[in-house]
């Protein structure tokens, strides 16, 4: 590597870190992978704040807990759910261990909600939800 290459990637460096030093404090509720991608679409030619709600939305949408949900959608969503568990429409290729399992989370998590704030857990059910979600390639 030459002194002119290794000037210009000295460069771009500087420019990738004042580009995301400048987004972080502009938008600080976005996080250093979103902020990350939000970099290459910019580096693809992506208007910079078209990239960020690109990147927010498609973030947002695997993000637990990101909306609310009153009693009467949450307890008809429930109705729903099992007439199509027990029609076979879905869930449909679980076994009975794996539903055990979906059962029990559901119980500690509810659990938890009644005695205590679970939003004080969010951070981390999304850790442990984004780990599976990796894991399981989903």
């Amino acid at each position: 590597m030459n002194i002119n290459e290794l000037r210009q990637l000295v460069e771009e460096e500087m420019s990738r870190f004042e580009f995301m030093k400048h987004l972080a404090g502009k938008h600080p509720d976005l996080n250093a992978k979103q902020i990350g991608e939000i970099y290459k679409l910019y580096k693809d030619g992506v208007d910079i704040d078209a990239a960020v709600s690109q990147v927010a939305s498609v973030e947002e949408q695997d993000r637990i807990g990101s909306s609310g949900i009153s009693r009467q959608d949450q307890a008809t969503m429930a109705r729903q759910k099992g007439k199509d568990i027990a029609s076979g429409d879905t869930l449909s290729g679980v076994n009975n261990r794996e539903r055990a399992i979906m059962v029990d989370l559901e119980k500690v998590i509810a659990a938890v909600a009644e005695e205590d704030d679970l939003v004080k857990y969010k951070s981390v059910l999304q850790s442990v939800v984004d780990k599976i979600r990796k894991a399981a390639g989903v």
